[in-house]
């Protein structure tokens, strides 16, 4: 639940999330699992920080403590196959840690956990960026998630405000207290400009047919 630049909404990731979950649960004849609305903090070089009113997060030791109860639930109901999928960068250590509490708690449980982004092949990403791919790292309410979001809920897309047009320069190092970081606190952090519904259409695909193949691989295909 953060910024996601002047366009999208708060809760972008866990719409994306949802969406998401849902195309690759058809695939896979799965079961969907409610989305978890709140995540880590949201960090300045990542996300734009903590600034932006209604910005809303967990503390680290809150995020897996709460991932590990859901996932113990469904380890309890008889599930033993759990696809976690992420749609917020500061997440995934934090998921990391849950799944390997719960797998050791739960041994006859297989947990497949990845980050969307990170599915696709890259070669197939750089190609849907007209004006050239930033990096991954800083695609944050950049034309990757605003074109989800044109694809995925339009409604929920402000599109009398112009997208954002700048992408930041990356630092290359990090600096404490974070005051001292630039503000990116609209979370902003690469150009949206040329995001289209067509281009989310194209990487909602990409999307599920690399999570149904990951999801076989580890699986199996029963």
């Amino acid at each position: 639940m953060e910024q996601h630049g002047p366009h999208l909404p708060l809760g972008t990731d866990t719409v994306i999330a949802q969406a998401l979950a849902e195309r690759v649960a058809c695939e896979l004849n799965g079961h969907v699992a409610e989305a978890l609305p709140y995540g880590m903090r949201s960090d300045p070089y990542s996300g734009g920080g903590e600034a932006y009113p209604g910005t809303v997060s967990l503390r680290p030791e809150t995020m897996v403590c709460v991932t590990f109860d859901v996932l113990e639930g469904l380890a309890e109901d008889g599930f033993r196959r759990i696809f976690l999928l992420n749609a917020h960068y500061e997440n995934a250590p934090l998921l990391r840690e849950a799944v390997r509490r719960v797998t050791r708690r739960h041994p006859e449980v297989n947990v497949l956990m990845c980050n969307w982004w990170d599915l696709p092949p890259r070669s197939e990403i750089v190609g849907l960026f007209p004006g050239g791919f930033p990096g991954m790292d800083l695609e944050h309410a950049g034309l990757l998630e605003t074109s989800l979001m044109l694809y995925v809920a339009p409604s929920l897309v402000r599109q009398d405000v112009p997208f954002p047009s700048h992408t930041i320069v990356p630092l290359g190092y990090e600096a404490y207290p974070e005051s001292s970081v630039p503000d990116v606190s609209s979370g902003a952090l690469a150009s949206a400009v040329g995001a289209t519904a067509g281009i989310g259409e194209r990487l909602v695909g990409l999307v599920v047919k690399a999570a149904a193949l990951a999801a076989r691989d580890v699986f199996g295909n029963d």
